[in-house]
């Protein structure tokens, strides 16, 4: 549906209906209780453009009345604020595709707190996005994640310990730390990508991925210039690794050399030396993969 004037009565006598598009071009507000009247309804997508100078209000009711609601893609530029309980007056979503260009950058901290059956979030802002400390504290059915903002504030350890998290995205132009202990409880990983062209740690921890027994799939472009040898350590399903876009010059064949699971390492866009990429080829062979054709930066 094209619009941009809505009214709570837009979609009367329609609660048959299951899924719902609205694009609008320059829709103001976003109306409280737009969706009352869809009782069946499980699939909403909006996508609000909006000008350069357009803010768009949303109201915190926005989604009541429709309590089969399992998926939800709001796609809302510029906004005002992002109300602490939007998401909240649907408490069946299963599902949420969440991008904003909001002023601050702030999410609420209860902002995911009665979405219970909540597994999957992807969160885009395209400017300065804070994290509240507790803002997964009441997600302990998340399994995937993935978060994109021009700089990325507020990651702190143990940050997703509650979920029950099977993949993790992070991207970022800026990323303002990296906890030693941000991915510390998440046993069920099995996908971890980080990536960020402006990152001030030059290494990670040694025990950076402990507890990440399930890891599959490792994604680490963030400028680093060193990791320990034992880094990888007991990570034994460990099959795809992406170190592209890096500043290393110099890593250790010994780094890879416990993962019996390893098909392909790629290392692409680092400094390495001549030397360094020798000794990598002669101990992972094919495995390895020096061309740039890979990674964030293309």
């Amino acid at each position: 549906m094209h619009n941009s004037t809505f009214k709570a009565q837009t979609f009367s006598g329609m609660r048959a209906l299951e899924s719902l598009d609205i694009f609008s071009l320059n829709a103001a507000i976003l109306p409280s209780r737009l969706i009352s009247d869809l009782q069946s309804l499980k699939i909403l997508r909006v996508a609000i453009e909006g000008g350069a100078d357009q803010i768009t209000v949303v109201e915190e009711d926005l989604l009541a009345g429709a309590p089969n609601l399992q998926y939800v893609d709001l796609s809302l530029k510029r906004i005002q604020s992002l109300p602490a309980d939007l998401l909240n007056h649907a408490p069946s979503l299963e599902a949420v595709n969440l991008s904003f260009d909001l002023a601050g950058g702030q999410i609420p901290e209860r902002f995911l707190n009665d979405l219970q059956n909540l597994s999957y979030f992807d969160l885009n802002s395209t400017s300065h996005l804070t994290l509240p400390k507790r803002l997964f504290e009441h997600s302990g059915n998340l399994e995937g994640l993935t978060i994109r903002a021009d700089t990325l504030g507020g990651l702190e350890n143990e940050i997703f310990s509650q979920t029950r998290l099977r993949y993790l995205q992070l991207y970022a132009h800026r990323i303002e730390t990296i906890p030693p202990s941000l991915t510390r409880g998440l046993s069920h990983l099995t996908t971890l990508t980080i990536r960020t062209i402006k990152n001030e740690e030059e290494t990670l921890p040694r025990d950076f991925l402990e507890g990440l027994d399930h890891l599959e799939t490792l994604q680490l472009e963030m400028s680093l210039r060193s990791l320990p040898n034992d880094f990888l350590m007991n990570k034994s399903r460990l099959a795809f690794i992406n170190m592209s876009y890096n500043e290393f010059s110099d890593l250790s064949p010994d780094l890879f050399s416990h993962l019996p699971s390893l098909g392909i390492v790629h290392l692409g866009g680092n400094p390495l030396t001549d030397h360094s990429k020798q000794r990598l080829k002669q101990s992972l062979g094919d495995k390895v993969e020096f061309s740039d054709s890979f990674g964030v930066h293309q």
